[in-house]
């Protein structure tokens, strides 16, 4: 084992998914094992993909994510305390939004489990 390198096991997966608004387009397009995962080691990697996926001539128009407290603070981060942030600037294209959205389907559970 290289000097610096961990042996722990990855207990969770990052995975950004690409998927078409109006085309069959869907895909994973970046995947990064973890054991830890916080709001800030999300931050480069999506804001990377989405850099490189506006690069290529897709417009990326949402952030979906289910309702874990990274993803969460995630979103917060991109606003300030004492608002909603449902939507931020795109950096890397001038004629649209990106939005936040909680995973529809990970929200009914949540409440289903209280």
């Amino acid at each position: 084992m290289q000097e610096g390198t961990s042996s722990e096991l990855a207990t969770s997966m990052l995975v950004i998914m690409v998927r078409g608004l109006f085309s069959r387009l869907c895909f994973p397009y970046a995947q990064f094992a973890t054991a830890s995962l916080s709001a800030d080691y999300l931050f480069d990697p999506v804001w990377q993909a989405i850099s490189r996926l506006e690069c290529c001539g897709f417009k990326v128009m949402t952030i979906t994510a289910d309702g874990a407290s990274p993803n969460r603070r995630f979103f917060k981060s991109h606003g300030s305390d004492k608002t909603l942030t449902y939507k931020v600037v795109n950096p890397y294209s001038t004629d649209h939004h990106i939005y936040f959205i909680s995973d529809p389907p990970h929200l009914i559970k949540t409440t289903r489990n209280c």
